[in-house]
């Protein structure tokens, strides 16, 4: 189903009394799960409505998340390390989420062109930005985004990428990236490519 078809479902579908979301504000909700749930394994896209119950057993023990999407009062469900999310949220999710690359993008490729004068508070804020959005727009995407894996290759190289995970002796990053930050990339590519396994560009 198209784009466009996932947007007119969102607009003729089922309303609740819970007020429009502020621009951004959709990006923010799936930046936060995902950074809550790091373990997660599977994301899939899946037609609604979604309830907690849609997880049982062994599944829910841990416990549902549900995040609201206005007009959805539950437009991400999360649990045993899987997420989906309902078909009708997902244009205004993406538009949100690519936006957000967008912003962070320019932002960051506005500061690495002055990088000798740009404090490194600044440079370190903005590359996390584009960190984060990008790893929403690819999994928003299927992986389809050769720019923004791109953007993660350059942020990887330059040892920006996973710095949380990465064991730190300085404010700015080395010019040998730890493994670390291959292997948590790896495991992002590996997300990818179990929940859209005809991701080419995920290959490259």
């Amino acid at each position: 189903m198209s784009a466009e078809a996932y947007d007119e479902r969102a607009r003729g579908g089922s309303t609740s009394a819970i007020a429009s979301q502020p621009q951004g504000a959709r990006f923010d909700a799936f930046d936060q799960l995902l950074a809550s749930e790091p373990a997660i394994d599977e994301v899939a896209f899946v037609p609604g409505p979604l309830h907690a119950g849609l997880f049982e057993g062994h599944d829910a023990d841990g416990g549902v998340r549900v995040v609201p999407l206005p007009p959805l009062e539950a437009g991400i469900i999360c649990a045993a390390r899987k997420v989906a999310i309902d078909v009708a949220a997902l244009p205004k999710l993406l538009a949100d989420c690519r936006a957000a690359w967008v912003s962070s993008r320019m932002a960051w490729l506005s500061v690495e062109m002055a990088a000798e004068t740009a404090p490194e508070a600044q440079r370190a804020a903005l590359a996390q930005q584009l960190a984060r959005s990008s790893r929403a727009l690819l999994l928003l995407t299927g992986g389809q985004s050769y720019t923004a894996w791109a953007d993660r290759r350059r942020l990887l190289c330059a040892g920006w990428l996973h710095r949380d995970r990465v064991p730190q002796h300085s404010e700015s990053p080395t010019t040998e990236v730890d493994a670390t930050a291959y292997e948590e990339e790896l495991r992002f590519a590996a997300l990818v490519l179990r929940s859209f396994s005809k991701s080419n560009e995920t290959y490259a």
